[in-house]
């Protein structure tokens, strides 16, 4: 009897303790973030090769390095290219190969955020997919639908950020669903990289805010 009481009341808490993280989901994600980027600086930038994926897996390790260390940030789950399937993906009536896949998931209870990552490099060609296989996706609703915040990471690799800035933000006052308000501005800067920020209205749905942190791997 006892035990069955110590499991009913540590599930009573366990799922008051999700609540609670699922409602600071926004604030818990950011820290988290910040805590495991900065892990990943003192690792020295560890990583197999320059690819996206590589720098992807090595964010994620540290991302949960930093959340086994960090009692508050336990509570945040954290998953690399996440499905987010549909209910009709489920139900069997759409296929799922169609899902889409950011990066990163941070989830707390039934609550979530989607982080999602881009190599920036000098050629103009990164600065457009930054924006049209990146933000974009969070703009249409492809990620972040139904949520207020979403993040992006940008891996800065033999650029600086004064080179990306103005193209990354030329290519989204060109693009015909965001436009000049969506454009990056300053938010601050922190030891291991640049902090941005970006506000965005989106038809059928609720305006989502997008911080983005470029980190320098150069």
């Amino acid at each position: 009897m006892l035990e069955r009481l110590t499991d009913r009341v540590t599930g009573e808490v366990s799922a008051a303790v999700q609540r609670r993280a699922a409602n600071r989901l926004p604030v818990l994600a950011i820290r988290l973030l910040e805590a495991g980027i900065s892990l990943w600086r003192n690792n020295g930038w560890f990583r197999f090769d320059d690819s996206e994926i590589s720098c992807s897996v090595q964010l994620y390790r540290w991302l949960q390095e930093a959340r086994r260390a960090n009692r508050s940030l336990v509570v945040i789950e954290v998953s690399i290219e996440h499905l987010l399937l549909t209910p009709d993906m489920i139900e069997g009536l759409v296929s799922p190969s169609s899902a889409r896949r950011p990066d990163i998931r941070f989830t707390a209870s039934d609550t979530g955020l989607s982080l999602e990552c881009k190599r920036l490099l000098a050629p103009a060609v990164w600065h457009q997919d930054y924006v049209h296989k990146g933000m974009e996706r969070f703009v249409t609703s492809a990620y972040g639908a139904g949520e207020s915040l979403g993040l992006m990471v940008g891996y800065l690799q033999d650029v600086t950020v004064d080179a990306c800035l103005p193209s990354i933000n030329k290519y989204i006052a060109a693009h015909t669903a965001m436009g000049n308000p969506h454009q990056l501005s300053d938010d601050h800067a922190a030891s291991y990289g640049t902090w941005y920020r970006s506000d965005h209205a989106r038809s059928g749905d609720v305006p989502i805010h997008l911080s983005h942190v470029w980190i320098n791997l150069n």
